[in-house]
């Protein structure tokens, strides 16, 4: 079953607008059929980041990294959430293969 794109559209709409709650429903309607999706994946950790959930934006970065080892995007919000929570040396890490693609 194809990703939904409207989902992906308004999970991603409702992060901008800082509705995290909301954007995290919408993510999850995606993860529930596609439970390895990058994209998705990379956007759950964003919303567990900004909801002050560390330890699950953490987790959702690292499936997000496995499904998608190259991907610059996911990459770089991972080395921005380190840097959040102090982690300098492992966000550099995130960075230089943000940079590499």
């Amino acid at each position: 079953m194809p990703v939904t794109p409207s989902n992906m559209a308004l999970a991603s709409a409702y992060y901008k607008d800082g509705q995290w709650g909301v954007a995290l429903e919408e993510v999850k309607k995606v993860l529930r059929d596609h439970p390895q999706h990058p994209a998705a994946l990379g956007l759950e950790a964003l919303i567990y980041a900004q909801l002050r959930e560390p330890a699950l934006a953490a987790q959702r970065f690292a499936l997000a990294e496995q499904s998608a080892p190259s991907d610059p995007d996911i990459a770089h919000n991972h080395g921005w959430f380190l840097c959040e929570q102090g982690l300098f040396p492992a966000a550099f890490q995130r960075f230089e293969v943000a940079v590499q693609q």
